[in-house]
């Protein structure tokens, strides 16, 4: 799903973004994020902070570079993001990043009796 939100980025510009770290990137960034996600109660304010910041960085670290200095941190930056992807799954467990498969981190109170 998070893959094809993002091609719109590729076509409209496509020297930009070099395809195939891209979408390891983007992947990889969607398994970081959904952890994030059903790790805080779903709190989106951490979710859109984090991909802000994850944008943020990618833009700052890219700009200065040209030809294949920026291939190869397109590659570097791929690579580091699937490491981090890979471990989040170590340590939350594959069962832990879908939502419907989650224990629920805290229990709701009980409505009082009346």
């Amino acid at each position: 799903m998070w893959l094809p939100w993002h091609l719109p980025e590729l076509v409209s510009d496509r020297g930009e973004r070099p395809l195939a770290p891209f979408v390891i990137y983007i992947l990889a960034t969607s398994v970081i994020l959904a952890w994030l996600y059903n790790s805080t109660q779903a709190s989106l304010p951490i979710v859109i902070l984090f991909h802000a910041a994850f944008n943020t960085f990618t833009k700052f670290f890219l700009s200065g570079l040209r030809g294949s200095h920026y291939i190869v941190a397109w590659w570097t930056l791929a690579g580091l993001v699937a490491l981090l992807a890979l471990a989040v799954v170590a340590y939350a467990g594959s069962q832990n990043l879908s939502r419907g498969q989650t224990k629920p981190v805290y229990e709701p109170a009980e409505a009082p009796a009346a």
